[in-house]
């Protein structure tokens, strides 16, 4: 998405019916819910191929026009076409629970200034990607994952206390049906060996109805727990950097 302004949703009804259904104005709805927080103008638009037509979908109404057949001069169009993208051949690591996602994120080290990145993740809770991020806003993280082929949820991190931004930030990913499984915040440590983390998803700080780690079933609050410590690995195979990690 980067710095775009306008998107277009386009589709063709084969029947040639120019009327949008009860889910083309339900997925506009959505769709629209979701970029008006990216300041991102979205148009969906219903094409049929036989008598030259086209619907606008505007809010719970829909207006039709006809195409015009004379041609513009001056105006050339082009479109790029995404059709390649990288990949890692195996995932980074499989994440069972929140420790396992500390764990991974302790592999970098953690100075006193503030930092934050999130592991994206497939649907069997594999992780194919870890990423620096300046902030965790709802831009940033987006323009991350959307390209990511197979990505359908995150676990956000950083080292500074941020219940009220990541409440937010796991509301607004709900409409581009990403999911938002933890945030884990973990202490500054000088060493970058010994560190304790905590686990907003463990500790029900998010909020009472929260998806557990690979599972459909609802997450009730647990009760509040210290820091838990543990000792991360002195030496790691995998590479980090602000790019994103790579083995």
């Amino acid at each position: 998405m980067h710095d775009s302004k306008v998107i277009y949703l386009v589709h063709n009804h084969p029947s040639g019916n120019l009327k949008p259904s009860k889910a083309d104005i339900n997925l506009t709805k959505r769709v629209q819910e979701g970029f008006k927080k990216l300041d991102v103008d979205i148009y969906h638009v219903i094409l049929n191929t036989y008598n030259k037509a086209f619907t606008v979908i505007l809010e719970d109404d829909h207006s039709v026009f006809s195409r015009d057949e004379t041609p513009r001069e001056g105006k050339h169009y082009s479109a790029h076409i995404f059709d390649e993208m990288k990949v890692l051949r195996e995932p980074i690591a499989r994440i069972a629970g929140s420790k396992d996602a500390a764990e991974l994120i302790q592999q970098t080290r953690f100075s006193a200034f503030p930092k934050h990145g999130i592991l994206a993740l497939s649907s069997d809770m594999s992780v194919t990607g870890n990423y620096f991020l300046d902030s965790l806003s709802l831009k940033n993280v987006t323009d991350i994952i959307a390209p990511l082929p197979g990505v359908r949820s995150i676990i956000a991190y950083g080292n500074t206390d941020q219940e009220r931004e990541m409440i937010e930030l796991r509301k607004s990913l709900l409409p581009f049906d990403y999911s938002m499984l933890d945030y884990v915040q973990v202490n500054s440590n000088a060493n970058g060996v010994k560190a304790a983390y905590k686990s907003y998803a463990d500790e029900g700080l998010l909020n009472e109805t929260f998806a557990k780690y690979g599972t459909n079933q609802i997450k009730q609050p647990f009760p509040k727990q210290d820091l838990k410590p543990w000792e991360s690995s002195a030496d790691s195979e995998n590479i980090i950097n602000k790019k994103g990690i790579s083995r």
